[in-house]
């Protein structure tokens, strides 16, 4: 049962134009694609000049950009929705965004892109997500009448916001936000189940690869080029494997025995932290701030820590004591 405590109205702001991983994450959820399918029809898109760079971290919109979602609200009649935004500071690429005021691919009559005529249903609606959700980025908020409501589940009770009104559409015209309108008006609505499912499961939820590469991102490892790539590479290796109806990653008994052995015996190198450090180091050669006979003395160094770390404990659990001779060889050993 759902009681209505209170209702609101507010602007609600569209999302910033896609990045590598929110373009891979509703690749993967709303096209139900692999992350490596994702990135090849991006990248055919990108190379006949459709979309900006597909790898990137920046939600910034260049001045084209905002002149070409400019051009196509006007060429459709809603010039007075246009609310230009530039999504954050300037970096080395751009938001991935369509290159033309374009919205459908069938309509593309330049002869650049005429070369290629097999754009698949997948091509179409890859490109239609990124034009959505970037022509809406330049669009007004929405204004949207939301309902506090007490759900009622028997035993446990929760308080959820539903939006049960959208008074202006503002950006919702180009990308929709979900509203429960049957709500509106009503006080109280009793919900009755079509039919009501026993479903035994673990309490630990799977991940898909959607929520891989959103962690990645937020732990600040992978980067826009190879987000698609570490969930591929566990894939092809047989670490894990993706379900057919729901893709949840499934790691399989090889790609749990891996994971204990490089936890056990190599913790330091498998964390978190290293991979993060190690990423650093690169973008250091790659801004050429750091030479690359440097970054391997580094990394090396790391290596030989740890080795001779670990060379110390075993003469430690084998009962041997420690001297100046057998540390000295336990660290040429290493």
């Amino acid at each position: 049962k759902l009681t209505l405590l209170k209702t609101e109205v507010r602007d609600i702001n569209p999302k910033p134009p896609y990045t590598t991983d929110t373009l891979l994450s509703d690749g993967i959820r709303r096209l139900k694609l692999s992350p490596g399918k994702v990135m090849r029809l991006a990248q055919e898109l990108f190379e006949l000049g459709l979309i900006t760079y597909h790898r990137t971290d920046s939600t910034h919109v260049s001045s084209t950009g905002i002149e070409i979602a400019k051009e196509y609200l006007k060429a459709v009649g809603k010039e007075a929705e246009i609310h230009p935004r530039g999504w954050g500071a300037e970096g080395t690429h751009e938001c991935i965004r369509p290159t033309k005021p374009v919205s459908n691919l069938d309509d593309v009559e330049d002869s650049g892109f005429t070369l290629f005529n097999n754009f698949t249903w997948y091509h179409k609606r890859l490109y239609d997500l990124i034009f959505r959700r970037f022509i809406a980025s330049q669009m007004r908020p929405a204004k949207v009448e939301e309902g506090l409501y007490l759900a009622d589940l028997g035993r446990v009770s929760i308080e959820v916001k539903i939006p049960v009104r959208i008074i202006e559409a503002g950006f919702t015209q180009m990308d929709p936000i979900l509203t429960l309108p049957n709500l509106y008006g009503k006080e109280e609505i009793l919900i009755q189940p079509e039919e009501v499912k026993l479903i035994k499961a673990s309490e630990v939820r799977l991940f898909t690869a959607s929520d891989v590469i959103r962690l990645m991102k937020e732990k600040e490892i992978g980067r826009p080029s190879t987000y698609a790539k570490a969930v591929e590479n566990n894939m092809r290796h047989g670490y894990v494997i993706a379900s057919k109806r729901l893709l949840y990653l499934i790691p399989t008994k090889l790609g749990m025995e891996v994971a204990d052995l490089v936890s056990k015996y190599y913790p330091e190198l498998a964390s978190i932290k290293a991979t993060r450090e190690m990423e650093d180091l690169l973008d250091l050669v790659r801004e050429g701030k750091l030479s690359r006979h440097t970054a391997l003395v580094l990394l090396l160094s790391d290596v030989i820590r740890i080795r001779y770390g670990e060379r110390l404990m075993k003469m430690h659990e084998e009962g041997e004591g420690i001297k100046a001779e057998a540390a000295g060889e336990a660290a040429t050993e290493a």
